[in-house]
């Protein structure tokens, strides 16, 4: 019998928004022991078990099904707003930005749940909340209050109110490991519309190719910005958001396109 994981589909924002969200997210780790690095991501679907084969083969079809005429990504964009940053008890929700539950990204959710064979919502018979979050872990409420006003102010009035994406992606999440260290991206599945290409791709090897151009410059960012971290990880953190002079960061409001 294959091993089985657990495997969630996460929309991931662009590399740059992406890596400031990263920023973000490990200088929260750095001035709260105990709390855990992790990738941005928006859960489309999560807590499926099983094979990493029938993992991949259920989110391939998933990719399709999605851009199918009439389906939430027919034009192979999955768009997301941001409505606010809020605070959660749960210890995957402690600190995040809250997403605008369209009707579209609701029903995203509801094709990735059945694809993977789950109740659709966040469990517990709970709505689904679309979310991307920022803090991991189980801390006191002036800290997450501290947390969300930094992420305010960083984030979502700065730099992150929204993105678009063209594909969906496959991690393996194993959700008892509250360090995160276990989780690890399977595989980027491209939303490609019927009869046309995914933004101008030709081929499959032309998106094979990009993917690997853009992880490879995604994961030169990130070691070029862990060089140029200070002592001070909250006075970093805020120079690489541009909140502070010379941070070379951009404070303008930014939504990806």
């Amino acid at each position: 019998m294959a091993a089985t994981s657990l495997y969630s589909v996460w929309l991931e924002p662009p590399t740059d928004l992406r890596i400031k969200a990263a920023n973000f997210i490990d200088g929260q780790v750095a001035c709260s022991p105990g709390c855990p690095s992790f990738a941005p991501h928006v859960t489309l679907a999560g807590g499926f078990r099983g094979s990493e084969s029938d993992a991949r083969a259920r989110t391939a079809a998933l990719a399709s099904a999605l851009v199918a005429p009439g389906a939430p990504f027919a034009d192979g964009v999955a768009s997301l707003r941001a409505k606010d940053v809020a605070t959660g008890t749960r210890y995957h929700q402690c600190v995040y930005l809250r997403m605008e539950p369209t009707e579209t990204l609701a029903a995203a959710h509801a094709a990735a749940a059945r694809a993977f064979d789950l109740e659709p919502g966040n469990g517990n018979g709970e709505p689904y909340v679309p979310h991307l979050s920022l803090v991991y872990g189980e801390t006191r409420e002036e800290i997450k209050a501290d947390a969300a006003d930094a992420a305010t102010e960083a984030l979502f009035c700065g730099v992150l109110r929204g993105f678009e994406t063209r594909e969906i992606v496959l991690w393996r999440t194993d959700v008892e490991d509250l360090t995160c260290e276990s989780w690890a991206r399977v595989e980027r599945f491209p939303l490609v519309p019927e009869g046309g290409g995914n933004g101008g791709e030709s081929s499959e090897e032309k998106t094979t190719a990009q993917r690997i151009i853009d992880e490879a410059e995604e994961e030169k960012k990130m070691k070029k910005m862990k060089k140029k971290k200070k002592k001070n990880p909250m006075r970093w953190l805020k120079k690489r958001l541009g909140l502070v002079k010379g941070g070379g960061g951009d404070p303008a409001r930014t939504r990806a396109a």
